[in-house]
């Protein structure tokens, strides 16, 4: 099929940059290449191999998940309690999760961490040919305080540690590191950091020594103040932001050109 040149038509086309469906659009494929975009009468006058209908359907650009954890599947129950599950079980859930992202539009997912390197294996696996998915940007173990957050996290301790574990994720072939500095708002109302700032600081500098983007489940609080300070590349959660940390002279999350570029930049 790759070597065909070949006609997508459907209902409604979407190209990601018009701000309205183009009716009855199409796409020409040429050598698994996007040669042509737009409505069926003008991509139909160019030579081509075969014309593949898809009757009521809409043709758009691939969708990017940012954030996910390829082992972790929401509709089981508890569904949190089963990244304790064995590897193998959950690297087979990962592979089906990884297709039904792909049979839903999704061909690209940042994964925020998973559990011994499995997503390396599946991204690896992917650019082979041996399963079906998403191309993916995987940040490998995530790393915790022993006394933190994170079900996909792992405990390290102390700045050395973490350094360590830094650089071992890197070596193992990280795209990006990924570090939870909170949890969620206690009772009390209080949002601590897990990781003091000085854990928070070589954590950000070991990422940006080995060439790495670094991004933390954070929501708020104290944390969010060190890890703005300290130059953290990307917000993942932030449930409980403040209007001043909005506000932030170097904040990332919220000019939306910049982000975009980051995502741009790990493609």
């Amino acid at each position: 099929m790759k070597n065909k040149a070949i006609i997508l038509r459907a209902d409604f086309l979407w190209d990601g940059i018009l701000d309205k469906m183009i009716p009855h659009g199409a796409v020409l494929l040429e050598h698994g290449i996007i040669q042509a975009v737009g409505a069926e009468r003008e991509i139909t006058r160019l030579p081509h191999d075969q014309v593949i209908d898809y009757p009521g359907g809409t043709i758009l650009p691939g969708l990017i998940d940012c954030h996910t954890h390829l082992s972790m599947d929401p509709l089981l129950d508890n569904y949190l309690d089963h990244m304790a599950d064995p590897v193998p079980v959950l690297t087979i859930r990962a592979i089906r999760m990884m297709k039904r992202d792909l049979q839903t539009g999704v061909t690209t997912c940042r994964c925020c961490g998973d559990k011994e390197l499995l997503d390396v294996a599946c991204r690896d696996a992917v650019v082979t040919g041996q399963i079906t998915g998403p191309h993916l940007l995987v940040a490998t173990r995530g790393i915790r305080a022993p006394h933190g957050h994170g079900f996909v996290g792992y405990p390290f301790d102390g700045i050395d540690s973490i350094r360590n574990a830094i650089r071992e994720n890197a070596e193992a072939g990280a795209d990006f590191i990924k570090i939870y500095i909170t949890g969620t708002l206690r009772g009390d109302g209080s949002l601590p950091s897990f990781l003091s700032r000085d854990q928070i600081r070589t954590a950000i500098e070991e990422a940006h020594k080995a060439g790495l983007r670094i991004g933390a489940h954070c929501v708020g609080g104290i944390g969010l103040d060190w890890a703005m300070e300290l130059g953290l590349d990307t917000l993942e959660h932030g449930y409980h932001i403040s209007d001043k940390q909005i506000e932030y002279p170097n904040g990332f999350l919220y000019n939306e050109i910049q982000f975009f570029k980051i995502i741009e930049d790990l493609l």
